[in-house]
């Protein structure tokens, strides 16, 4: 039992520094687009795309048969971390 415990927890890791990367490359995509939108003279924050990512992030956390308000908090502070390097670009 206690070798399913280890096994699994290593899994866990494995997957919690998956995440990481993603949230890692996601900054890096937010980075450029921050960039662009320095160019055309637009704001960081996009409230109507936000709003469309979360619908997208509730739909998918429904079909996953997860949280829907959890996972829109979670990636409502994703969001806020995206944009605080965002606005460090511009």
């Amino acid at each position: 039992m206690k070798s399913n415990l280890t096994f699994f927890r290593k899994k866990i890791d494995g997957i919690n520094s998956r995440i990481f990367y993603l949230i890692s490359e996601r900054i890096k995509i937010a980075r450029k687009i921050a960039k662009i939108k320095k160019e055309l003279g637009l704001k960081i924050t996009d409230k109507r795309r936000e709003y469309e990512v979360m619908i997208k992030i509730g739909n998918i956390a429904k079909n996953k048969k997860i949280n829907p308000k959890l996972s829109k908090k979670v990636f409502k502070d994703i969001i806020e971390l995206t944009k605080k390097e965002m606005r460090k670009i511009s």
